[in-house]
């Protein structure tokens, strides 16, 4: 790994030992031929740290919430929309290399799903490298940073209703969204208001690209 990578690791004061590991962890499988390393394995380890953590933490800080409320915060601090903008504020797309001769273009760049999948393989990394204490301060400095500040209220609130209800402060007319299946693994969604796309949103259900489209709507009307 670059010495660029090892600045970034040592801003979260994680010195990196095993470089094997990160490598593989930024590794995108280009090819699937064979048993050429990539960091799917990693991003399924990572995963489930990352979903272990994240329940821990919100199971403690409220103590009000039930179960539905649980699982809707959780949903929201690791969906794919989230993960990837962490990816893309710590540069962590710079890193990605390939495991065949096909170069990382700017599908793959572009990619929301690849940005969360390298966050959760980063994650699976730390741990394997350093340990569960190191990988669960590094989803508290990233995932979990501003978990304090959060109001249950509003992040109780799927995206689709917080965005119909600005809407409803000066319109009568509703979001609608169109939905469509990109490939068999992947849909995209547009939030559409009098006839105008607000945001766009891809997901792997309907129901997560048409929350990370009214995400992206709101972020640009509530500024």
């Amino acid at each position: 790994m670059s010495s660029k990578f090892v600045d970034l690791m040592s801003k979260f004061g994680i010195d990196v030992d095993n470089y094997a590991i990160y490598k593989e962890a930024f590794t995108h499988g280009s090819s699937t031929k064979g048993s050429k390393i990539n960091y799917q394995k990693l991003e399924f380890l990572g995963d489930a740290i990352l979903q272990f953590i994240v329940s821990d933490k919100i199971y403690k800080n409220f103590k009000q919430m039930n179960q539905g409320e649980l699982t809707l915060l959780r949903s929201r601090l690791v969906c794919t929309e989230s993960l990837n903008e962490l990816t893309n504020k710590m540069g962590l797309k710079d890193f990605l290399v390939s495991n065949s001769r096909v170069k990382i273009n700017d599908d793959i760049l572009n990619s929301k799903n690849v940005g969360a999948d390298i966050f959760e393989s980063l994650v699976a990394a730390i741990y394997l490298d350093k340990g569960l204490n190191v990988a669960k301060e590094f989803i508290y400095k990233t995932v979990l940073k501003s978990i304090d500040s959060i109001n249950p209220k509003l992040e109780l609130k799927d995206s689709k209703t917080l965005l119909q209800e600005h809407m409803q402060s000066f319109s009568k007319q509703s979001i609608t969204y169109n939905t469509y299946s990109i490939d068999n693994k992947l849909f995209k969604a547009d939030a559409i208001h009098d006839g105008i796309i607000y945001g766009s949103g891809t997901g792997n259900s309907k129901f997560e690209a048409e929350e990370n489209a009214a995400t992206i709507a709101l972020k640009k009307l509530i500024k």
